[in-house]
């Protein structure tokens, strides 16, 4: 993975390309600013024809880029939009910068500042997505963040730190046999990196329950707080995933017992 976090202003950043949310007035504003006349004006011209999500603009004035992108986004309080949003973001500016035949590209961390987005979802959604389409492409990414925003510089670094470990070679072994049209898969790991659709906890294990709510985000610990209440004699519990690579987190109420057909009957059901 190429690609590094770095905090200072991104007008300073002598990448081929810098990604501006225009959805954010501060950003927006400072960019048009710094670039001048010809960037406001060039800006609003594509604006008015362009159907794309991406208006490309040359850089100019106190600009160090060679190319502007600006895009549209906004935050939202569910949480599996507000992640594909992020994601979105990421790929539509990557896609223009592999169509001009870019090599370097700068993001804002979106959705951190006025918008008060989660710092781990943001961190985790962008550069997981960073990540995917650089398998690819070879473009060289950068996170520039606000030099005082040391919480937000220090979780991208560690979603870095993360994904970097996940990469290393490990020696966890995976067992699998195929079932008709299913896989069934044995791993020795950690379930909270697992990429598929659904991981399940059993939320009679509070160690458990809280590694996983912990590692998806406080959004998630506060969506399970609040079904529990509503549902408290619920067998299943469905929260949204946060900051975890799956796309749901089930919990599931279950208790051992010492009769064999018992507890076999529960794993049934």
């Amino acid at each position: 993975m190429t690609s590094s976090n770095k905090t200072s202003a991104i007008n300073d950043y002598r990448t081929d390309v810098i990604v501006v949310c225009s959805s954010s007035k501060f950003l927006f504003e400072k960019i048009c600013k710094a670039g001048g006349n010809s960037v406001l004006a060039s800006y609003k011209s594509q604006l008015k024809k362009s159907k794309n999500s991406v208006i490309s603009v040359q850089a100019d004035g106190e600009l160090a880029s060679k190319q502007i992108y600006f895009l549209s986004w906004k935050a939202d309080a569910d949480v599996s939009i507000l992640r594909e949003s992020i994601e979105n973001f990421v790929s539509d500016a990557f896609e223009k910068a592999v169509e001009e035949n870019h090599r370097s590209i700068a993001y804002p961390a979106i959705g951190c500042g006025q918008f008060g987005c989660s710092i781990d979802l943001v961190a985790q959604a962008m550069i997981r997505e960073v990540h995917r389409k650089q398998q690819g492409h070879d473009i060289s990414v950068t996170f520039v963040i606000q030099e005082a925003r040391t919480d937000i510089y220090d979780e991208f670094q560690n979603q870095i730190q993360l994904l970097e470990a996940e990469m290393s070679p490990t020696d966890l072994k995976t067992m699998s046999a195929t079932v008709k049209k299913g896989v069934i898969e044995i791993e020795q790991g950690d379930i909270i990196k697992q990429e598929v659709d659904v991981i399940i906890g059993s939320s009679s294990s509070g160690f458990l329950r809280q590694a996983i709510t912990e590692a998806a985000g406080n959004e998630v610990q506060k969506a399970y707080k609040k079904e529990l209440k509503n549902h408290p004699n619920s067998t299943l519990i469905s929260v949204p995933s946060g900051a975890l690579p799956c796309k749901q987190i089930f919990f599931v109420k279950w208790e051992p017992d010492d009769d064999l057909p018992i507890i076999t009957s529960t794993y049934q059901k």
